[in-house]
């Protein structure tokens, strides 16, 4: 899709409402990943000095912000947005039965260097229902960045709605993302642990980061002439471990999926795509496939990756669902899915990471057995 893509605020997916309320989305996002390829001096000189008063004046043409708030929590959104875009625009679009079976799979053995990244930076859509909250708020989706070259990943949790604000810029505080980096730079560290040292090495930093916010609201006081309050980056982060637990859970256990059983991966048109428009894709004649494919993005409907549509219709995740999403006493109970390193080869002297799916079991009728899903890489 080309920057002349209309885009909507009611669409499903956050990067397409972010890009519908935001005229400057693209050319800031750009503006932000062309710095940061010039080194991580450049990109970090780009966002201290240069970033908010570019956005202070594109939110100004939008109206009269009640404070620095909204420009502020803008300064993270067009770092996140910027990477998306630069890795592609890419969307799965999880489905939620499948989103929590792997809610019900645990992954904290998963070593560091068995994690496959589909693309560089991309965006996870889990959609309602998963369970995943923030202070009250449901998360429907998580932008995903790999940092190949520092060893690391990086989470922005979604709530749901998101960006779908058209006058975003009168909220006080702007539309903030809960984020953590996670440091895969110890190869047999589990993740899981991984994101602990990350969270706690953050923790630790809380002082002189305070103390850099400080002088930078001086500097800012002083340019602009009011006060002016830069939110923290590791804001209530203590108290979100838990949150980022079960969302590092869902998002690791979301690209296995997507490794191990790429046929139930499909890219197609979002689902709210215009029936007609659809069904003249599949015409035989090029010059209605392609003035199909030209309406669809004249009208904002963009192309996706969807994700466990063939696992969503088997017996096993409406099983799974029905199980996690019943408040009552079952006469079954749910089976936990997880990852282990399986021997095979040569006189099973080589390791391989499965993914043994969640299971219901029922002890009148038998345990129906487990699907595993090999995520080895050649």
């Amino acid at each position: 899709m080309g920057n002349k893509v209309k885009t909507t605020r009611n669409s499903r997916y956050a990067p397409i409402r972010y890009e519908a309320t935001r005229p400057y989305a693209m050319r800031l996002g750009k503006l932000h990943m062309a710095e940061a390829e010039k080194g991580e001096a450049r990109r970090m000189a780009f966002v201290q000095k240069d970033l908010l008063p570019l956005l202070i004046r594109e939110i100004q043409q939008l109206g009269n912000p009640p404070g620095p708030g909204p420009g502020q929590a803008e300064i993270l959104n067009v770092q996140i947005y910027g990477g998306y875009q630069d890795g592609g625009r890419i969307i799965f679009d999880v489905r939620n039965e499948l989103s929590r079976s792997l809610l019900a799979t645990d992954s904290t053995e998963i070593p560091c260097d068995a994690v496959v990244f589909p693309a560089r930076s991309f965006y996870l859509q889990f959609g309602p229902g998963t369970g995943l909250r923030d202070h009250g708020l449901e998360i429907e989706g998580a932008f995903v960045q790999h940092l190949a070259e520092d060893k690391a990943m990086v989470i922005d949790l979604v709530p749901a709605g998101a960006f779908s604000y058209k006058a975003f810029w009168q909220l006080p505080m702007g539309e903030q993302m809960t984020g953590i980096r996670v440091d895969l730079d110890n190869p047999s560290e589990p993740v899981s642990a991984a994101l602990d040292r990350s969270i706690d090495n953050v923790m630790a930093r809380n002082r002189a980061i305070f103390d850099q916010i400080a002088e930078i609201e001086r500097q800012l006081a002083e340019q602009y002439g009011e006060v002016v309050r830069v939110p923290s980056p590791v804001e209530n982060l203590a108290d979100k471990r838990d949150l980022l637990h079960s969302a590092l859970q869902l998002v690791l256990n979301t690209l296995f999926f997507l490794a191990a059983e790429s046929e139930d991966v499909q890219e197609d048109w979002e689902e709210e795509a215009p029936a007609e428009f659809i069904a003249q894709l599949h015409s035989e004649k090029f010059g209605t496939r392609k003035t199909a494919e030209n309406n669809l993005a004249n009208q904002g409907y963009v192309r996706v990756r969807f994700v466990g549509r063939h696992y969503a219709e088997s017996a096993g995740a409406k099983a799974v669902s029905e199980a996690m999403g019943t408040g009552r006493t079952m006469p079954t109970h749910l089976r936990r899915g997880h990852f282990r390193n399986q021997p095979y080869g040569p006189e099973r002297s080589l390791r391989r990471t499965v993914f043994i799916a969640p299971i219901v079991v029922n002890p009148g009728k038998g345990e129906p057995a487990g699907r595993i899903y090999d995520t080895s890489r050649d």
